[in-house]
């Protein structure tokens, strides 16, 4: 039985922090138009029974909210993403892999207390490792998030399943996939935002029994600068994995990833005003690294 472990999208700040503590009632701004971009990359590490290795990877993810669609609280969020991963040591050297799609949020918000709905998208994904033709995946699922004073606390669920470009059977990438995970987000000023995550995810095959499930865990924080519209971030994601039908000797694969990064803000002052009014879903998709090392999606 595999023990509960705990994701983290860690995002670390530098910077000098201005300003008082938080205030127990959380003012945010106006809804409308708003949205994040975010550059970023990673430093990789995996040890395995299947592979041992290390790497790299570098991307971008584009979110923009539109707030009381209609003049009610219906809120759409949008969703582009792509990221390259590298394997540069080890025994999966010279491996690479690459992921890019798009993730729509709707939902219902009431900035003040919830946000709950439903998301949908696309994602491409192909790799150098196999002989698996590439894939094109589908994606549905659901969002929630509780809001308590500065305090966030989010669910996320996700179902993928994969469409063959070249033929009516789907043989590459995702065969059959799920992940669950829930977030909370302490926010220590407006603008100083801490994030712990944990996650679990299983993708089952149909081409072998390789099936694969995982536990993700991790911790973090993020700093935005009070003059400018930017933050800096860091994070650290350590997978607990597992590959195999036997579950009485499945194939250990376990990964280190640290993640750094800059975001540019559109229209929201504050991270606080951000995650309550603006584009503060998470964009679900299969991290090209995780990939690379364990050969499979997750």
């Amino acid at each position: 039985m595999k023990k509960l472990m705990t994701i983290v999208a860690i995002c670390a700040g530098t910077g000098f922090i201005s300003g008082s503590a938080f205030a127990a009632d959380v003012v945010t701004e106006a809804c409308g138009i708003s949205g994040v971009i975010s550059a970023f990359g990673t430093l990789n590490s995996t040890d395995g029974s299947y592979n041992d290795g290390e790497g790299n990877s570098f991307g971008a993810v584009g979110k923009m909210n539109m707030c009381n669609v209609f003049g009610t609280g219906l809120n759409v969020q949008s969703d582009v993403y792509a990221e390259h991963a590298n394997a540069t040591g080890g025994d999966i050297e010279d491996y690479d892999a690459t992921s890019f799609g798009s993730v729509s949020h709707l939902y219902w918000r009431d900035s003040d207390r919830f946000a709950i709905g439903v998301l949908y998208g696309s994602g491409y994904f192909k790799e150098s490792y196999t002989d698996e033709k590439n894939g094109i995946n589908g994606v549905i699922g659901a969002d929630a998030h509780i809001y308590l004073d500065n305090m966030t606390l989010a669910a996320q669920g996700a179902y993928w399943n994969n469409f063959d470009t070249e033929s009516s059977s789907a043989t590459a990438d995702i065969d059959n996939a799920w992940e669950v995970s829930l977030e909370g987000r302490y926010f220590a000023t407006e603008n100083l935002k801490l994030t712990a995550r944990i996650s679990y995810d299983e993708n089952e095959t149909t081409t072998c029994t390789c099936d694969w499930a995982a536990f993700r865990f991790g911790g973090g924080a993020e700093y935005k600068f009070d003059s400018v519209p930017l933050s800096l971030f860091a994070s650290y994601t350590r997978v607990e994995g597992k590959i195999g039908t036997d579950n009485t000797d499945p194939d250990n694969e376990d990964s280190n990833i640290f993640k750094f990064g800059l975001s540019l803000h559109v229209n929201q002052n504050t991270l606080v005003a951000e995650d309550r009014n603006g584009a503060s879903f998470s964009t679900p998709y299969v991290d090209p690294w995780t990939n690379i090392s364990n050969a499979y999606y997750r």
